[in-house]
């Protein structure tokens, strides 16, 4: 739970950002590439994708606190759909600069 004297909110399990983690790493995992590329890939998605879902509940409460009109549009509509976008850019970033070409 976080909260302030205007405003507070619960932190649910599905907020933690795992989601975005699970396809992520099922994105990793199923791209053809060696296990050297993918662990380091992984690792770094998940640090990435944890580090926005901080920034995404940082930005949720202070929304919460000062423009509490615009807090089910900011969490539901704008950050569950960056989350998203967050972990394919990720992933993309991944395939294009670690992933390399696929083993032979």
């Amino acid at each position: 739970m976080v909260y302030s004297s205007g405003f507070s909110f619960d932190i649910i399990e599905a907020c933690t950002g795992i989601i975005p983690m699970m396809i992520y790493v099922a994105a990793v995992l199923a791209y053809p590439s060696n296990i050297r590329r993918k662990a380091p890939g992984i690792i770094l998605g998940i640090l990435g994708i944890y580090a926005v879902n901080i920034f995404r509940m940082v930005t949720l409460f202070l929304i919460g606190t000062y423009f509490h009109s615009f807090f089910d549009i900011a969490h539901y509509l704008i950050w569950q759909a960056l989350m998203i976008l967050v972990a394919i850019a990720l992933w993309l970033l991944w395939t294009s600069r670690l992933a390399h070409a696929a083993p032979k």
